[in-house]
């Protein structure tokens, strides 16, 4: 029997119930079983292509490999991960995406990430930032130029991408785009250039411009390091004040004033932010900050707190499941996690993850947004 993730066009963590029965006590829908919540598997990519995996049962003990495929640019490169994100192939199948720090914009790709063995190299044309899954499209999006062109890579298997070019959209410049999310609702889909918020409803194929942020002064605030979304609300981080903003998704051109976080203005990747449980995080180096989010609402709760009492590394990659749990990855191969919606964190065994190299990014098997 399948599981299912969406009900008509909706993703599963958005609904509140089905013909007046609540979501939790739904356990089938038109004999489908409803997917498992939480992450059975936990994957981090770090520097040099390595790869680690945990189960959620045990993750004290991770198992690290070398991703670095025949044929790869170069092959043997040392070259860093950057992005991971779960999503499915073009026939249902579970596959696993990740983006490389390279200018050529390199993507690997594996059915199986938590199985030592090469991943499959996909080679594109400019350094990517950031990629998502949703409605059984991946899109990734990363620096636009006028020799790499401005465009969105979109792919329906994650494995053969293709171009869509915005350079006619409305506010579209060669600058880098750090921030791609799917709504969790048909084929919606955002990117982020700038202080500009981009918006597809045919699942990548065409976009324009629904939102420009200000701050509470009227000027712009600077780029847009994240977007996440969960609670029906989505939320965009800027680096350069080191403060977020959100809105319901229900009205994406109506956003909150600005809320400041203390010390947060050098957090540039994605992959040190995520959302959950209508709870958001980021963390960097011993420190994190933890907002609930309710549409144009948000409740500060924790503001460059310190992450643990635990002796650990600097937290550098952050995911959730939307269970509650959020897991950190952090330089030193340390692992720390929260069950209670990131109040509190704690260390799992010393240098759980084994290797020098650090982490970069980390996903759970699950279906975002949660």
């Amino acid at each position: 029997m399948a599981d299912f993730s969406q009900v008509d066009d909706v993703a599963a963590a958005n609904i509140a119930q089905i013909n007046d029965v609540p979501f939790a006590n739904c356990g089938q829908v038109n004999d489908c079983t409803k997917a498992a919540s939480g992450a059975t598997v936990w994957v981090q990519v770090k520097g040099a292509r390595d790869v680690a995996f945990a189960s959620n049962s045990d993750l004290t003990s991770w198992t690290t490999y070398d991703a670095r495929a025949t044929g790869g640019d170069p092959p043997g490169s040392t070259v860093d991960f950057i992005a991971v994100t779960y999503g499915k192939d073009g026939s249902g199948s579970a596959r696993w995406c990740a983006s490389l720090a390279t200018d050529n914009g390199e993507l690997m790709y594996k059915d199986n990430a938590a199985a030592s063995g090469d991943w499959t190299v996909v080679q594109n044309d400019f350094r990517l930032f950031d990629l998502c899954w949703g409605n059984n499209v991946w899109l990734a999006v990363g620096q636009m130029s006028s020799g790499a062109g401005q465009n969105v890579l979109k792919s329906t298997d994650g494995a053969s991408w293709s171009e869509v070019d915005v350079s006619s959209v409305s506010g579209t410049v060669n600058s880098a785009c750090y921030a791609v999310v799917y709504s969790g609702s048909g084929g919606t889909f955002y990117f982020a250039q700038q202080n500009r918020i981009y918006k597809s409803t045919d699942s990548g194929a065409s976009w324009s411009l629904a939102h420009t942020l200000v701050d509470s002064g009227g000027s712009d605030p600077g780029d847009i390091r994240s977007l996440q979304v969960t609670n029906n609300s989505m939320v965009a981080y800027v680096k350069g004040g080191g403060e977020i903003f959100s809105c319901a998704l229900s009205d994406d051109t109506d956003w909150s004033t600005e809320t400041s976080l203390t010390s947060a203005s050098n957090v540039n990747l994605n992959s040190r932010v995520a959302a959950g449980n209508g709870r958001w995080v980021m963390v960097y180096n011993a420190k994190y900050w933890a907002a609930d989010i309710n549409g144009k609402t948000i409740t500060l709760e924790h503001n460059n707190a310190d992450i643990s009492s635990d002796t650990h590394g600097n937290a550098n990659a952050v995911c959730t499941d939307g269970s509650g749990k959020f897991v950190v990855g952090c330089t030193d191969g340390d692992i720390l996690v929260s069950t209670d919606n990131a109040d509190s964190f704690s260390k799992q065994g010393a240098d759980a993850v084994s290797g020098s190299e650090e982490a970069e990014a980390m996903a759970g098997d699950i279906y975002l947004p949660v």
